[in-house]
């Protein structure tokens, strides 16, 4: 309930609710209104340039006393509610936001599956324009070069997990709806996913 003392995203972060939120997530990954709102919280405190503050690794082992971490939960939760729209499109644009700024963040996402969880995405909600947007936006910010520098293991995966066919199916759904918005952010994401031969080879 709303009540008068409220707290700021950055606030939020300096408490650790992102670890707090990920620790919640190996308790409640099955609950859809749980997860849902989890992934706009997250979102949020990632936004405006914030994303930078926060360190995935970090805060997905935070009170964690069990395998695995946060993220791994995350990722959990995305694979089970892929239907829920809303949810995909709030997790995804997590995942672009954190990739965006820190190579550690980016790394860690990849090597915990967040390609594969946003192919899921995509295939799950092919003609839905938040999802398609936000999901272009993740592929974009794990496939792009940090400081110059190609990450031939990110590109791998993205292969592996098929995110350019996706992609395209996503983009093609909804060119009807909203072409102008889907095919801006899918031609943004196709410049670094085509980084090597083979990745131009599949598009």
């Amino acid at each position: 309930r709303p009540t008068e003392t409220k707290l700021s995203a950055e606030e939020a972060i300096r408490l650790h609710v992102v670890g707090e939120l990920f620790t919640a997530m190996t308790r409640f990954w099955m609950q859809p209104i749980f997860c849902g709102f989890a992934f706009e919280a997250i979102a949020i405190m990632s936004s405006n340039n914030r994303a930078r503050l926060i360190s995935v690794p970090a805060e997905s082992q935070r009170r964690l006393q069990q395998m695995g971490t946060g993220f791994d939960a995350f990722i959990g939760a995305m694979d089970a509610h892929t239907d829920d729209s809303n949810g995909m499109a709030h997790a995804c644009e997590c995942i672009a936001l954190l990739s965006e700024n820190l190579t550690t963040n980016r790394d860690f996402m990849v090597a915990a599956g967040a390609p594969q969880a946003v192919t899921n995405a995509l295939d799950s909600n092919p003609r839905s324009v938040k999802v398609v947007v936000a999901a272009a936006r993740a592929l974009r910010c794990m496939s792009a070069s940090v400081n110059g520098r190609r990450n031939d293991n990110v590109q791998m995966n993205l292969r592996v997990c098929r995110s350019f066919p996706a992609l395209v199916a996503g983009m093609a759904c909804t060119r009807r709806q909203y072409p102008p918005l889907t095919f801006r952010e899918g031609y943004r994401a196709i410049q670094p996913l085509a980084q090597d031969r083979i990745s131009r080879a599949l598009l």
